[in-house]
């Protein structure tokens, strides 16, 4: 991963960063009366042109769909090593592998559930590799392998979550590899703040579900700010005294403020709003690199976090949450 490779790229990105919404339009989004008025403001959007590809103009998921499928495609055409595409694309393919394992759990068809956003993961052959039901069967591929380690430990424990934390450790494995070699030191940053956050989410989650330490202490993953140590310290306090615990670490200020709101609306997803809004401050960075696969990797991350927040908006509207309400969960944007 040449940096100068990344001349031309992101001389092109920094002119798709223009159709980017502003902060004030989505939040004039989100105060919009009703639904109806939300649909007329995107309409007035870049999304607008994909809106009238639509046969069902309120079907805004497939339209925030092709718009980030559009997004990635014009990365990939634009990338030569295609290195940025695959590196923000993983969390596709590792939903994918969930939605894979659970159809082999369940015996059901889930394909509404899966995402087609990279065609390194070959949904099809890992469907036929896993009818055949043989799960010692040796491959090179490795999203295969992951699937099949995952379900080995399924017929071992009968844990679906399980199934999920092993296949989440191999995504952020394979996030680590990537991040390591692209010599950038957002994107280094980015992998230890989203391990960081992981092991935060390990700890809240299994914290609330009343598991014991052994539960959670096999799938905590190293080579984040915080060392895995620290967190199995701390996993049996109160979720304050946690926070309190990390606060010499670079997440320690946002995790304060998921704290904050957690307080008051007793969601544990305040923190993942919080760590979310760190992460874009990282990639904010981007902004200041003249060329380099951080200006293509900040432009994914933007598009993603639009689309994230223009679905929030859609569903919030389409339920009559208050406005007040869609605006306190909406993430950072990138412009």
């Amino acid at each position: 991963m040449k940096r100068e490779d990344y001349i031309n790229s992101s001389a092109t990105v920094r002119v798709l960063e223009k159709s980017l919404l502003r902060r004030e339009q989505i939040l004039r989004m989100a105060e919009a009366e009703d639904y109806d008025e939300f649909f007329r403001l995107l309409n007035e959007t870049v999304y607008s042109e994909e809106i009238s590809k639509q046969q069902d103009k309120n079907n805004i998921d497939d339209v925030l769909d092709n718009a980030l499928q559009n997004s990635y495609t014009a990365i990939n055409k634009i990338s030569e090593d295609k290195v940025i595409g695959l590196f923000n694309s993983l969390q596709y393919s590792y939903h994918n592998l969930k939605v894979l394992a659970k159809e082999y759990i369940t015996g059901e068809d889930f394909s509404d559930m899966l995402w087609d956003m990279y065609d390194e993961l070959d949904i099809q052959q890992i469907r036929n590799e896993l009818s055949k039901s043989d799960l010692e069967t040796k491959t090179n591929n490795r999203y295969s392998e992951v699937i099949r380690l995952a379900l080995k430990d399924y017929e071992e424990n009968k844990d679906p979550q399980r199934v999920d934390m092993i296949i989440e450790r191999a995504y952020y494995d394979h996030m680590k590899e990537i991040g390591n070699r692209s010599d950038s030191k957002i994107l280094s940053q980015y992998v230890k703040d989203n391990i960081d956050h992981y092991n935060f989410k390990l700890v809240s989650r299994g914290h609330k579900q009343g598991k014991r330490i052994d539960f959670v202490d096999e799938f905590f993953i190293p080579g984040g700010n915080i060392k895995t140590d620290k967190f199995s310290q701390l996993y049996n306090e109160e979720i304050e005294d946690i926070v309190e615990g990390l606060k010499a670490s670079p997440i320690s200020h946002y995790l304060e403020l998921g704290l904050k709101n957690y307080e008051k609306t007793g969601r544990i997803a305040e923190f993942e709003t919080a760590l979310l809004d760190y992460r874009m401050d990282v990639v904010r960075g981007a902004k200041t690199v003249t060329y380099g696969p951080e200006v293509l990797f900040a432009y994914l991350v933007a598009k993603e976090t639009e689309i994230a927040n223009l679905r929030i908006i859609s569903t919030a509207k389409s339920t009559n949450m208050p406005s007040k309400e869609i605006i306190g969960r909406l993430r950072e944007t990138y412009v």
